[in-house]
């Protein structure tokens, strides 16, 4: 379990942007522990929802490109625009910049995932894993009590696995 106190953490009144600039700044300096989620807090301090780097993306993605992209495959264009370059079309010629600024302006608890599935401190790691699969979680709130105390990740629980092979 990696402790709260060592997690990204950003109140449901942040910003996208000072979102992604705390799980970037966190990300780059942990060399093990690599965060790929921050987690937000309500004002009552109760953990309500995570952003990670899939869900920060979906959100920033100009979905314009992308909706020209897949008309242009559907039409059975997609060769002939490969040869004009259209696929090496610059993120600032397809607004990427822009979009980005813009939505880094929103609340985080306008795009943030809820929580799907939490485990309390004492149980197994087969309980944390049947939630997590089940759930389809990227990551696992620990509570102890009626209080966040950290999360399981998929390498926590895969270490876990790994470590029963090497007794």
């Amino acid at each position: 379990m990696i402790p709260l106190d060592d997690y990204p953490v950003v109140s449901v009144d942040s910003t996208v942007k000072e979102a992604i600039l705390m799980l970037s700044e966190s990300f780059l300096a942990q060399r093990e522990k690599r965060h790929r989620t921050v987690l937000v807090m309500g004002n009552d301090h109760k953990l309500v929802g995570i952003l990670d780097f899939r869900r920060i993306c979906e959100a920033l993605v100009p979905h314009t490109v992308d909706a020209l992209a897949e008309k242009v495959d559907r039409f059975g264009l997609g060769a002939t625009f490969r040869e004009s370059g259209f696929d090496e079309m610059s993120a600032e010629s397809a607004g990427f910049n822009e979009k980005v600024l813009q939505e880094g302006q929103l609340k985080v608890n306008e795009i943030m995932l809820p929580i799907k599935g939490t485990i309390d401190i004492d149980s197994g790691l087969l309980n944390a894993i049947r939630i997590k699969c089940k759930n389809k979680l990227t990551i696992l709130p620990v509570y102890d009590g009626g209080r966040v105390v950290g999360v399981l990740r998929d390498v926590e629980l895969f270490l876990a696995v790994a470590e029963v092979f090497r007794t």
